[in-house]
């Protein structure tokens, strides 16, 4: 593993490139979700199937489907 001085060094001479600073001073600029309403329909889903709750697992998984396709192409 390098150190960062040496990165430092090899990026100012073109050996390596460096994280685009989009990733390190602006982190809002990427979409992203810890847990998001797609996953939380389908973690519902399995828990029907498992019978822990009195559900429909086809509407949980679809509504999964959905949404996760939703969030994505609106970033597209």
């Amino acid at each position: 593993m390098a150190s960062y001085a040496e990165v430092n060094d090899k990026a100012a001479t073109g050996d390596v490139s460096k994280v685009n600073l989009r990733y390190t001073t602006d982190p809002n600029t990427e979409p992203y979700n810890l847990l998001g309403y797609w996953e939380l329909e389908f973690v519902l889903a399995e828990a029907s199937v498992r019978g822990w709750i009195a559900t429909d697992a086809k509407e949980h998984y679809e509504n999964g489907v959905k949404a996760s396709f939703d969030f994505y192409n609106t970033y597209a």
